[in-house]
C-alpha cells in the first residue's frame, strides 16, 4: 500500500523522460535490485554478446576503408557495452564516443574501466541536442534506453542521430521486446505491456528517488518511429522469450539511395 501511495503522489511525473528529469536535478539513487530489475537485467546480458557480435560484423564488412570507425554510443551509461566492443575490436581501428545525460555514470565508467579509459571519448550532453558535426559517424548505436522515454522523445534523438551520421552509417537499436512488449499474443499482449510498464513504474518509485515513464514498444512500433526520420531497416532480430529486439537501419539518403 504504501508503494501505491508514493506512485499516486508521483502520478504528474508519469509522462516524464528520464533525461528531463536528471536535467531537473533528480538523480537515481537505488537502494537494492527488485525481482523485476533482476529479470531485466538477465534478458539485457542474455542479449549483450548477440548485440556486440552483430556491431562488430557491421564494422567488419563495412565499406569503410581508411581511418577510423568513429560509433557513437547513445546513453551509454557506466560504458559497459562500449568497453566490451572495444575489447572485441582491439585490432580493429575503432574510435567510441559515448554520450550520456548522467554525470555520475559517465565518471563511473572511469573508475569501473580504468584500463579503457583513454580509449573512451565520453560526454555528458542530451541526446536531443547532439554537440556534433553533420555525419561525424559511420554508426552508431542505443541500447535499453528508449525504455525510459515517451515517443516524442524518441524521435527527436532519432532525427538528431540521424544527423551525425554520414550518409550510408548504420544506426543500431536494441531495446525490451518479445515477450516483454506482449509481441505476437493478440489483446492479451496489451495486458503484458501494461503490466510491465507498471511494475517497471514501482521499480523506480521503490527503489530510486524518480518516478518516469517504462514503456515496451513492439517491433512495428519502433520501426516505424526509426523509418519515418529516414531511415531504412535492414534487418530486425527478436526471438519471442529473449525479451529484447535488435533493430538494424541505414541512414537512406533521399536521391542517393
Amino acid at each position: 500500500m504504501k508503494e501505491l501511495e508514493e506512485l499516486k503522489k508521483l502520478k504528474k511525473l508519469y509522462e516524464s523522460n528520464v533525461a528531463d528529469l536528471m536535467a531537473k536535478g533528480y538523480r537515481t539513487s537505488f537502494k537494492g535490485k527488485s525481482i523485476f530489475e533482476k529479470t531485466f537485467i538477465k534478458h539485457e546480458r542474455a542479449r549483450r554478446p548477440y548485440l556486440i557480435n552483430k556491431i562488430a560484423e557491421l564494422i567488419k564488412y563495412s565499406e569503410r576503408k581508411n581511418g577510423d570507425f568513429v560509433i557513437l554510443d547513445m546513453g551509454c551509461g557506466t560504458g559497459d557495452i562500449a568497453v566490451e566492443l572495444l575489447r572485441k575490436l582491439r585490432n580493429n581501428p575503432v574510435d567510441i564516443t559515448g554520450i550520456d545525460i548522467s554525470k555520475e555514470a559517465l565518471t563511473k565508467t572511469y573508475e569501473i574501466n580504468s584500463d579503457e579509459k583513454t580509449k573512451l571519448n565520453l560526454i555528458q550532453c542530451d541526446g536531443r541536442f547532439l554537440p556534433f558535426p553533420h555525419g561525424t559517424f559511420d554508426m552508431a548505436y542505443v541500447s535499453t534506453v528508449f525504455i525510459n522515454q515517451t515517443d516524442s522523445l524518441i524521435r527527436k534523438v532519432l532525427k538528431e542521430t540521424y544527423r551525425s551520421i554520414k550518409d550510408d552509417g548504420y544506426l543500431v537499436v536494441n531495446e525490451p521486446g518479445g515477450i516483454l512488449a506482449g509481441e505476437h499474443m493478440g489483446f492479451v499482449g496489451t495486458y503484458i505491456r501494461k503490466l510491465v510498464s507498471f511494475l517497471g513504474s514501482v521499480h523506480y518509485a521503490h527503489y530510486s528517488n524518480i518516478y518516469a515513464i517504462f514503456k515496451t514498444r513492439t517491433q512495428k512500433e519502433l520501426r516505424n518511429m526509426i523509418e519515418e526520420i529516414g531511415f531504412r531497416i535492414e534487418e530486425i532480430t527478436c526471438k519471442w522469450l529473449d525479451g529484447f529486439q535488435t533493430l538494424i537501419a541505414k541512414k537512406y539518403v533521399r536521391g542517393k539511395n
